[in-house]
């Protein structure tokens, strides 16, 4: 898989059967629809403490039970890379340290979507924020007034110097820190690459038809229809006002769908304070109720969601300038909702 933008250089577990074991066989089949009529598998779970679901469509229920513990697993290994605050770690062992000798591909591929990510939005995305969101969760540890105005200048300014994604050195699969006290965090990109890996996963035993949820959505295809026919998948985005409801839905077909909003991960009884931090200012942009974007693939979906929650209209056109297939759906929070290429 390929997560750089192409004008760049381009979720109770079920039990698993020993049917599992027969789905071995079954891999090699040919099409789906020589092996015969499709049938939904349906999973949930929890994996990484995100609900996640897959809908997986088949002529062979043991492939699809296959599929999901490859998927699992595959998971899981990747946690042991991307967990920020698990002991052991890559990226543990790379913030502890400031350095990390034999970095894995995957988070040599990893960092260099952030790094064109960052280029794009000309440094608006940037993984290193991470000291100031241990600032801000340190400063509301305690309990604030509702108009407390937050940590102070200084102490923002102190974070901000640890902060900025030209500071971390890739030489020969080493990655480094130039000045002490930073820290990554792919929060932004992590959860499209453990989409897309399930997707390359589902791509790989012959799936046709599929929808990933891992708090981002990717989809194989089309949604087959009782008819016979197939048709488009449709996702619901969530109302930040009142998440029970659905505010608009989106079809799509073999794209990905990743939302960020400010309600997400709030500091502050307001809300005023979140993790969609500036790095400019080392303040949280308040511009929107939500973004959603449809990309080509999720971690594209989920980089960009993130960071045109930083931006007006205009600069969140010139950002999606950059990545074919992109488009987003824009909430402000004064105005009308803003599509822009969907």
């Amino acid at each position: 898989m390929s997560v750089v933008p192409a004008k760049f250089s381009r979720r109770h577990f079920m039990k698993l059967s020993a049917a599992g074991a027969a789905a071995l066989s079954l891999v090699a089949c040919g099409s789906q629809e020589e092996a015969g009529p499709l049938v939904e598998y349906s999973w949930s779970g929890s994996l990484l403490g995100v609900d996640t679901s897959l809908r997986l469509f088949h002529a062979h229920d043991a492939v699809s039970i296959a599929a999901v513990k490859e998927i699992t697993a595959e998971v899981k290994r990747l946690a042991g890379i991307f967990t920020l605050y698990v002991h052991g770690s890559d990226l543990s062992r790379l913030n502890q340290t400031g350095s990390l000798v034999g970095a894995t591909s995957e988070m040599l591929e990893v960092v260099e979507f952030c790094r064109q990510l960052w280029i794009a939005s000309e440094g608006l995305f940037d993984p290193t924020v991470q000291p100031l969101w241990e600032l801000y969760a340190d400063y509301y540890s305690e309990p604030r007034a509702a108009d407390d105005p937050g940590p102070s200048a200084a102490a923002i300014a102190r974070a901000r110097e640890k902060v900025g994604l030209d500071k971390v050195i890739e030489d020969k699969g080493t990655i480094k820190f130039a000045a002490d006290g930073m820290a990554l965090s792919f929060n932004a990109v992590a959860q499209g690459y453990l989409t897309d890996k399930a997707y390359e996963i589902l791509k790989k035993r012959g799936f046709r038809h599929a929808l990933i949820n891992m708090g981002e959505y990717r989809a194989i295809g089309g949604k087959p229809l009782p008819d016979g026919d197939i048709g488009p998948w449709h996702i619901g985005i969530a109302d930040a006002t009142a998440p029970w409801r659905v505010f608009e839905t989106l079809q799509i077909m073999e794209q990905a769908v990743s939302t960020s909003a400010p309600s997400g991960a709030a500091f502050n009884t307001g809300g005023t304070s979140h993790h969609l931090f500036n790095p400019r200012t080392g303040l949280s942009e308040n511009r929107y109720h939500s973004v959603t974007v449809v990309a080509p693939t999720a971690t594209i979906a989920d980089g960009l969601s993130t960071v045109l929650a930083l931006v007006d209209v205009e600069q969140a056109r010139k950002i999606l300038s950059h990545f074919e297939g992109a488009g987003a759906f824009l909430r402000p929070l004064e105005g009308d909702p803003v599509r822009i290429g969907i």
